[in-house]
C-alpha cells in the first residue's frame, strides 16, 4: 500500500517502460518559468524607470540644496536681526534710564510742593492767629 501511493505520485514520462519519471507538480509546471511574455519590455525600463529614478533622484537632491539655502539665508537674517536687536535694545535702555531720571524730578517736584503747601498753611494759621477770632 505505501507503495502504491509512492508510485501513485509520479507519472510516467518519455518511454512507454517507464523509466523516467516525474513528480505530478513538475509536470504541471512549464519548464520556463518566465516566459518572455512576462519580462519587463526594455522600452519600459529605458523610458519610463529610468527617467522616474532619476527625477527622484533630482527632486531629493534639489530639496537638500533648498534646505541649505534657506539656513545660509536664515543665518543671514539672524545676524541682521541681532544687530536689530542689540540697537532696539540699547534705545529702550536708553528710554529707561530717561523714566528713571524723570521719576527722580517728579518726586523732588513732589517734596518742593509739599514744601510750599506747608509754607502757605502756617503763613494762613499765623495770619488768623494775629488777626484773631
Amino acid at each position: 500500500m505505501g507503495a502504491r501511493r509512492h508510485l501513485s505520485r509520479f507519472a510516467t514520462y518519455g518511454g512507454s517502460d517507464g523509466t523516467r519519471k516525474l513528480a505530478r507538480r513538475q509536470m504541471a509546471m512549464p519548464l520556463d518559468p518566465w516566459p518572455q511574455e512576462r519580462l519587463v519590455d526594455p522600452f519600459v525600463i529605458n523610458n519610463l524607470i529610468i527617467p522616474l529614478a532619476g527625477m527622484g533622484t533630482a527632486v531629493v537632491l534639489g530639496l537638500g540644496v533648498l534646505r541649505v539655502i534657506r539656513t545660509g539665508i536664515e543665518r543671514q537674517r539672524g545676524a541682521s536681526a541681532a544687530q536689530e536687536l542689540e540697537g532696539t535694545v540699547r534705545d529702550l535702555h536708553q528710554r529707561v534710564e530717561a523714566l528713571e531720571q524723570a521719576g527722580h524730578q517728579v518726586a523732588e517736584l513732589e517734596d518742593r510742593i509739599d514744601f510750599a503747601e506747608r509754607l502757605l498753611a502756617r503763613q494762613r494759621e499765623s495770619g488768623r492767629a494775629i488777626d484773631g477770632p
